[in-house]
């Protein structure tokens, strides 16, 4: 993570990631952020849930890497 007094840089858990797809703002409340209204491109979803999603999950390996 990196922070300074007005930004913060945080890797999405697994679970923020399902939430990021959800794309219904619960990620948003969970980070305390104002609700937002975002696309999420069929390419972007199909990477989430094809390869970030599994490789995030995978306890073997460095979730730093693989993340948004």
């Amino acid at each position: 993570m990196i922070e300074s007094k007005r930004l913060i840089l945080q890797p999405l858990t697994h679970d923020q990631l399902v939430k990021y797809i959800k794309n219904d703002n619960s990620l948003e409340a969970e980070l305390k952020l104002n609700p937002t209204h975002k696309i999420i491109s069929p390419a972007l979803k199909e990477a989430l849930e094809e390869t970030i999603l599994p490789n995030v999950a995978d306890t073997g390996k460095n979730h730093l890497f693989s993340t948004l």
